[in-house]
């Protein structure tokens, strides 16, 4: 049934990316929370969580490393990400189909993957178990605005 999950939310993701303005990172971002991620990871019993029902966040990004807020552990703040030249997959999960785009940032030591997509106006958060490769907790969040 999980894997059914993970498949649908994956296709999802790949259709729902739409092109946008890629003239920012820097700033602060309201972003809609992806209510099938986090229903997810709370499944699992993810880091990644917002509480039920929440529907948007803030996002902030300085330095090309990024902080989410709101979430159940409180405010999630990240590494610092490098901008990608060449559209890829990430090879280090092995049960969700991560693409990047040219434009992207992307932070991944194979254990925690976040992605800000300016263009597509997305953000993504992934937390890898390293011997399964496995996702043991994911959040989208797309629409992200300028506050």
């Amino acid at each position: 049934m999980i894997k059914r999950w993970i498949v649908a939310v994956s296709v999802v993701f790949m259709f729902a990316c739409k092109d946008g303005n890629s003239e920012y990172i820097e700033g602060n971002y309201i972003c809609q929370i992806g209510s099938l991620f986090n229903a997810i990871s709370h499944d699992r019993k993810g880091d990644f969580t917002f509480p039920f029902g929440a529907r948007s966040t803030e996002v902030s990004i300085k330095n090309n490393a990024m902080m989410v807020s709101g979430m159940d552990i409180g405010s999630y703040v990240g590494h610092t990400m490098t901008q990608q030249h060449n559209k890829k997959k990430i090879t280090s999960i092995k049960d969700v189909n991560v693409q990047i785009d040219v434009g992207d940032f992307l932070y991944d030591d194979g254990m925690s993957i976040e992605v800000f997509s300016p263009k597509n106006k997305k953000v993504s958060l992934y937390s890898v178990d390293v011997f399964s490769k496995k996702t043991t907790s994911m959040q989208l969040l797309s629409n992200c605005k300028t506050k």
